[in-house]
């Protein structure tokens, strides 16, 4: 009897499979990736926001005092 690895038909159902989840791995974490860099985008973008505002904010009360 032939072992898996020295059957022709074996060997390329095997490679095909491997590929398969290889190219589902990827594509999860690619999806992943693409989640991640969106939320940070917008994180960043509040954060940059809010600090233009409380700087407005300051500049507002300062004015105002005097």
């Amino acid at each position: 009897m032939k072992g898996l690895l020295n059957n022709e038909l074996s060997v390329k159902t095997l490679r095909n499979l491997k590929d398969s989840m290889d190219n589902r791995i990827h594509e999860i974490y690619n999806q992943g990736y693409r989640e991640g860099y969106k939320d940070g985008l917008e994180e960043a973008t509040h954060r940059i926001v809010d600090k233009i505002l409380m700087a407005d904010e300051i500049l507002e009360r300062r004015t105002d005092e005097r």
